[in-house]
């Protein structure tokens, strides 16, 4: 069955990718921005400000990682 979904646990992983960041763990913060938005969608809904800030911090992650690999 699925797993039970948290709106707190969501923003703490968002909280956490944002500190990778920082760190330059960049792999580490897509992934902590991809299980928060797992938690926040449902929990939260697509609108919410958390949300979208974590679906645009980890496009623009995604979209240096990836300029990153072709350098």
């Amino acid at each position: 069955g699925r797993l039970p979904r948290s709106a707190w646990v969501g923003l703490s992983q968002a909280a956490l990718a944002e500190i990778d960041l920082a760190r330059g763990s960049e792999a580490e913060a897509r992934g902590l921005f991809t299980e928060a938005l797992d938690h926040m969608r449902p929990t939260l809904g697509d609108s919410y400000p958390a949300v979208l800030e974590a679906q645009s911090r980890l496009a623009g992650n995604t979209a240096r990682a990836a300029g990153d690999a072709r350098r």
